[in-house]
């Protein structure tokens, strides 16, 4: 509960930083500097408070050794990257890590993985295997969505979508057990209607505007 709250008061640290930042950055500025006096030129220029910079960085990297310390179902890179590069990014990226990720509390390796699957969840699915997916930063296959998970094996049924920027086309539903970062045994199951509307309007949400814009680039030029 403390380190949770620890991260909370990191993440509003970081918040502080920027928005006296970017209010500082967009702030108007004089058309002649003659019209201000020494005192308001000092506090137009003003830098971000040492209080609240070490109070950004220390968020910073606090963020950055949850991002260390967590076990993930899916593979670690994008995250720990995020995590760091908050550095960089004034803690931008580390406020995207912490909602996607480290808003969460820290689980052991025992309670995110498992090892077999149960006797119900191999009666209800078949043994062929979700296979290995590929992507690159527009196109490939995916897995997506999070349904039905069985507190006896750790399993969950995800879908396995072809995607072009959005998802395009299921593939059918698998059920999942992680047992690695980015490494999982799968078994084949019946389509998860829900899981799969639920994914096409989300995707589309999210990554139609974009889509459609590229498409659109791409036939005007």
């Amino acid at each position: 509960m403390i380190y949770q709250w620890a991260k909370t008061v990191a993440v509003i640290g970081i918040v502080l930083v920027n928005v006296w930042m970017w209010t500082t950055l967009f702030r108007p500025t004089p058309q002649h500097i003659g019209h201000y006096t020494p005192s308001e030129l000092r506090h137009e220029s003003s830098p971000v408070p040492l209080a609240f910079l070490a109070w950004g960085l220390s968020g910073v990297m606090l963020l950055a050794i949850d991002a260390f310390r967590r076990n993930y179902i899916t593979s670690r890179e994008w995250p720990i990257a995020l995590a760091i590069f908050g550095f960089l990014s004034f803690g931008i990226s580390s406020l995207i890590y912490y909602f996607t990720w480290g808003i969460r509390p820290l689980r052991s390796a025992s309670e995110v993985y498992g090892t077999e699957f149960c006797p119900t969840c191999i009666a209800h699915s078949d043994d062929r295997p979700a296979g290995d997916t590929f992507s690159n930063l527009v196109t490939g296959t995916k897995l997506l969505g999070y349904a039905d998970k069985c507190s006896h094996c750790k399993s969950y049924v995800q879908t396995l979508w072809a995607c072009v920027g959005v998802p395009i086309f299921p593939g059918g539903s698998y059920r999942i057990i992680p047992v690695g970062p980015g490494v999982y045994l799968s078994r084949h199951t019946k389509l998860h209607i829900g899981q799969v509307l639920a994914t096409y309007i989300i995707g589309w949400a999210l990554g139609g505007p974009f889509l459609f814009w590229m498409i659109w680039e791409a036939w005007h030029r």
